[in-house]
């Protein structure tokens, strides 16, 4: 019986775990956060909301993908993430390209534009 109790308290060193890659990743906390205190983040966010506005009438005869609702959002068909070289802006090819062309300008105009 002490055996089996040894056994089930010993911590199992020697099984490899999968978490190489959590130390491979790269902290962008402080781009993120130095866009979060410029309020660039707030103006996109603001900027996009815009085009969701102007846009209404093509999102209000779609459905949300997601949740099945009407109607869709701006929101389901871009994206913005870090990487080494800062801000990255992804828009899907699904929208027009007047919809598609209105969200690269927004993000353009906050990030390219004004450094």
């Amino acid at each position: 019986m002490g055996n089996l109790i040894n056994s089930l308290l010993t911590p199992l060193y020697s099984v490899p775990l999968p978490f190489k890659w959590i130390f491979d990743m790269k902290d962008y906390s402080d781009m993120i956060n130095s866009d979060k205190n410029s309020g660039k983040i707030k103006d996109l966010e603001d900027a996009l909301n815009g085009v969701e506005v102007t846009y209404s009438r093509w999102l209000v005869n779609r459905e949300n993908i997601h949740t099945g609702e009407k109607p869709d959002r701006l929101g389901n068909y871009f994206r913005y993430f870090y990487d080494e070289n800062g801000i990255q802006f992804y828009v899907k090819d699904a929208l027009p390209i007047d919809i598609k062309n209105a969200c690269w300008s927004a993000f353009r105009g906050i990030f390219v534009n004004k450094q």
